[in-house]
Order: structure tokens, then sequence, then C-alpha cells
């Protein structure tokens, strides 16, 4: 994670760099907006509330250091041979019942994190697509009883079913990958790269190409999700044309049946006379 802020945090400020016209070869310090990294975890493995991850946990020392010397050579960077660099990442945990002071003066987010509750509920045990589906809309069904994201779930009920089921499988999915991985050595061939040894670093590089198929998989289930809200939005768009071409059209009555009143009334009148 700190990894990939690192790479957010580059590309945003180059383009910051950019759209103010700066140039990053000039001699005058270019003031830079201050970076803040905070994470939302979501996921199912039971963490505390909230904790740190630093790009420094990542850096591969000098063999003899790997445990003893990592917190002293990170601990000043006048140190021979620290890092040049560090990005750390505020991990928050939203699952509910979790930082519930954020939850309280955030009330979507604490919604947000009950109605994600109440999807794992329904779930759990559902093993065909049917059972699934079945079980995301009996979800959405009872966050709108209970008031939980009541308008964001009648407005995008469609788009939210789709992301819902489509993301939950593919979690479940990558969990199993991952939990496989670490049963064929994962986790061991982390541990045998830093003492260098090239058999349980053949092993770890295989692993991590598992672990990352398994990725590449989930953002495909996640193409699939895109694709069926853009096909929810196109639906709402014809039915919101629709329904204001029905509004027009009664409007265009209710004038037509006032000028044949008034007609009416001036045709009972010529007639009286």
């Amino acid at each position: 994670m700190p990894l990939r802020g690192l790479q957010y945090f580059a590309a945003m400020y180059r383009a910051y760099v950019k759209t103010n016209g700066y140039d990053p070869h000039r001699r005058k310090v270019i003031p830079l907006p201050v970076p803040q990294y905070i994470v939302f975890y979501n996921g199912e493995e039971k963490c505390r509330e909230k904790w740190e991850m630093k790009l420094s946990d990542a850096f591969i020392l000098p063999e003899g250091q790997e445990t003893s010397g990592r917190s002293t050579l990170l601990s000043s960077l006048a140190a021979p041979g620290a890092p040049a660099l560090e990005c750390t990442a505020l991990v928050l945990n939203i699952n509910y019942g979790k930082n519930r002071e954020l939850m309280e003066k955030c009330e979507k987010l604490g919604e947000y994190a009950q109605f994600v509750a109440c999807i794992r509920r329904h779930m759990k045990g559902k093993t065909t697509e049917k059972e699934k589906l079945e079980a995301v809309n009996a979800a959405v069904d009872e966050c709108i009883r209970k008031g939980i994201l009541r308008d964001i779930l009648m407005k995008n009920r469609a788009e939210v079913v789709a992301m819902s089921f489509w993301e939950y499988d593919a979690e479940r999915h990558l969990k199993i990958e991952k939990e496989d991985s670490y049963n064929d050595g994962f986790q061991d061939g982390i541990k045998s790269e830093k003492k260098n040894t090239l058999r349980e670093r053949k092993r770890a590089d295989a692993a991590e190409n598992r672990a990352n198929a398994a990725e590449n998989r989930a953002d495909t289930e996640k193409g699939r999700a895109d694709a069926a809200e853009s096909r929810a939005n196109t639906e709402k768009n014809r039915a919101d044309t629709a329904e204001q071409e029905l509004t027009r059209l009664r409007e265009e009555l209710r004038k037509l049946r006032e000028r044949l009143a008034g007609a009416g009334r001036k045709l009972n009148w010529s007639h009286r006379q």
C-alpha cells in the first residue's frame, strides 16, 4: 500500500507542477501541498482500529540488519545507508463497530459500514450466483426499511446491487487465492527472499504471480460490474427522458382543456344572446 501511495503522490505532484506552470528544474523551491495518505479498510480479517504502514518496512536491508538493525537504520536520516524517502499510510478500520467517533462524525460512512455488515450477514453460506444475488437484494431491502443509505439505495438500487455482488464475490475469490498461495509457501518464500536464497525466492515469485493473477481476475469481475452499472445508467436515462416527455404532454393536455373550456363558455354566452 505505501508503494502504491508513493506512485499516487508522484503522479499528483507531477500534475500539480504542470498545472501551476512550475519548472521542476528551477533553482528556487517549488511550494508543494502537504500530502496526507489515509486508507479505509473494510476487509473481513480482524484488525485493530487504526495502524500505520510504511514504505521503509519493505526496504531490503544489508545482511545482518534484517531485525535489530532496521529500527536503528531508519531512525535517523543521517545514519549511513539511511533511506532517502518515506511514505506513510494511515489505515482506518471502517468495519461496523470500529472507529465509532469517526462514524458518528461522518453519518454516511457509518451507514456504509452497516450496509457492508448487512450484506456479509446475508451472503454467509451462499454458494451459487442466484443465492448470492438474492442475498444482496435482501440486504438492500433491509437497509432501505431501516433507513440505512435509504436515499442512495432507492435511487441507484440496480447499480448498488451489481457492484456489491461482483465486488463481494471477487473479494472472497481473492481471499481464497491468497490463502492458497500461503499454503503453497508464499510467506515462507518472502522470508527466504530476505535471506537471499535462490530456491525460496523462486517459490515466492511463483506464489506472487498466482496472487497477481487472482487480482487480475478480480479486476475483470469489477469490469463486468462497471458494465452492468453503465447499462443501469442508460436505462435510468431512458426512464428520465420518458418521464420528462410524459410531463410535457400532460402540460399540453391541460392547456388544451383550458382552451376548450374557455371556448365552451363563449359559445354558451353567444347562445344566450
